[in-house]
């Protein structure tokens, strides 16, 4: 793993052993812990790309590993910890990119990013944080004829396919979302 070019040139000590340890070790938790930190988005991208990255390699050695008979290591509830930081940079990364309104990444990180992780951890897909970006990629990038439907399909949903019910700390956001997709489609 490289450090990408956009970090600041003078990072404080803490920050400056997080990023060697993300370029040294391929780390991706220090890459992501790295993101967190930065003082804007753009160069928190690069970061969370990284441990994306780093991510999606660790969990598919992890498959391989148990394809040849070792045995699974499983944390609380029922996920490998490969899987767990994979569920867990989905959703940051979905609600990264959805706050800077960058449609377009959002769109290529759900169509490609997810679909890569579901191999490794189908649950990615029900993530409440992925299906909202979903909605906000069928709103804002999806043809204004399909999009609108698309979103609506989501947030009316059951279960694990729709958000609408399990999301109570967003409800107000998602209320947007909704009045929104119906001014759409009218």
């Amino acid at each position: 793993m490289s450090l990408p070019p956009s970090l600041p040139p003078s990072l404080p000590p803490s920050l400056l052993f997080l990023s060697q340890d993300a370029a040294t070790s391929g780390n991706s938790v220090a890459a992501r812990n790295l993101a967190v930190l930065m003082p804007d988005v753009s160069s928190a991208l690069p970061l969370y790309y990284e441990a994306w990255k780093g991510a999606l390699a660790v969990a598919a050695a992890s498959a391989e590993l148990e394809a040849n008979g070792a045995a699974a290591v499983v944390v609380g509830g029922g996920l490998t910890p490969s899987q767990r930081v994979l569920l867990s940079l989905a959703a940051e990364l979905s609600t990264v990119l959805a706050a800077a309104e960058d449609w377009a990444a959002l769109a290529s990180f759900l169509e490609e990013g997810v679909a890569t992780a579901a191999a490794f951890a189908p649950q990615v897909s029900t993530l409440d944080a992925v299906l909202v970006a979903g909605v906000y990629v069928s709103l804002n990038v999806e043809d204004v004829a399909t999009g609108p439907e698309s979103a609506l399909a989501v947030l009316g949903a059951e279960g694990p396919a729709g958000c609408f019910p399990t999301m109570g700390k967003t409800r107000a956001a998602l209320m947007d979302l909704w009045f929104q997709a119906h001014q759409v489609s009218e």
